[in-house]
């Protein structure tokens, strides 16, 4: 699975409304930028996750058990059960969507709840979702994309102390899981990179106050893009196929030899993150890439509008 697939998953969130062979399925948009300060690991007091977690508590000291259903990300056509009998592994699940952690699995756990419990209708679901802020943060997407591609399971729930999650932090995330790029010789179209803002003296942020950030690419994009009105001289070009014969690498082919031919073009890779800048959200778009320093710091236009940012790149391991 691919990051645009995965982010697929929640753009057309399959909820599963009852726990039988036959249930019905709401589908969900979860699209919005979540993030939440957990400086010290308060849980912060929210409106409808603090209701939606009162009601399954009662539920579940009444009846012993909390049964849900979810349609699985690594294989939508399968539908997997599972019974909760302890409160603290019901509460982490319910908590994690409304603070920009929740993997698709997670998200279709508190919405098919809270229909259950009352708190909205079927009819209602996405209204419920987009009014209590059900979302991502960054490294909430990019954190349980590589969860799920790391763990060749079907299980959704649990995990080790040293397993990579949407609640690692980016600079963590990055070096358990990529080596860094430093050379756009180093980019090939099979790859997927990941990259993290960089402070002034080119290192992550690893922060959320001063907020960090990171975003995933998608295999098979490194492509190149012009300036509008040099349409006639990029024809003029040679294809891109021609490092491979000449022995070197594409990227470095598409910033140097394209770039002289054509001023105003750039390496560019296909994007996905989850972002509050201009309110974008769960989005997809193209970076351009510019020439690192010798620190391996890439200046990067981002797509949507959103200016740019200094990186550091990782290809994933």
């Amino acid at each position: 699975m691919t990051p645009l697939d995965y982010a697929r998953r929640y753009w057309k969130l399959q909820v599963p409304m009852g726990t039988g062979p036959d249930a019905t399925v709401q589908t969900v948009k979860i699209h919005q930028y979540r993030l939440v300060n957990m400086t010290g690991g308060a849980s912060p007091s929210l409106t409808a996750k603090d209701r939606l977690l009162g009601e399954a508590k009662k539920a579940l000291l009444k009846d012993k058990t909390v049964e849900v259903q979810v349609v699985l990300s690594r294989d939508p056509g399968q539908r997997q059960s599972f019974i909760f009998t302890q409160w603290s592994d019901l509460a982490v699940i319910l908590l994690r969507p409304f603070i920009g952690k929740g993997s698709p699995e997670e998200v279709q756990v508190a919405l098919q709840l809270a229909v259950r419990y009352g708190l909205t209708s079927e009819a209602n679901l996405q209204q419920y979702a987009d009014d209590s802020r059900i979302g991502l943060d960054c490294n909430g997407f990019v954190g349980n994309y590589l969860r799920q591609r790391n763990d060749g399971s079907l299980k959704w729930y649990g995990m080790s102390s040293d397993t990579t999650s949407s609640s690692s932090r980016i600079r963590d995330l990055l070096q358990k899981e990529g080596r860094q790029v430093k050379k756009v010789d180093e980019l090939t179209p099979e790859g997927i990179y990941m990259m993290g803002l960089v402070d002034g003296s080119g290192e992550v942020v690893n922060t959320s106050v001063p907020a960090g950030h990171v975003t995933i690419t998608e295999p098979f994009t490194l492509g190149s893009s012009y300036l509008p009105g040099v349409a006639a001289a990029a024809a003029a070009v040679p294809p891109v196929v021609g490092p491979a014969r000449a022995g070197i690498g594409v990227a470095s082919y598409l910033l140097n030899h394209v770039a002289r031919a054509v001023p105003g073009s750039a390496p560019t890779l296909q994007v996905v993150e989850s972002t509050g800048a201009k309110n974008n959200g769960l989005v997809s778009s193209t970076y351009g890439l510019q020439p690192p320093t010798a620190k391996g710091v890439f200046t990067v236009q981002r797509g949507l509008g959103m200016g740019q940012m200094k990186v550091k790149i990782f290809r994933l391991t």
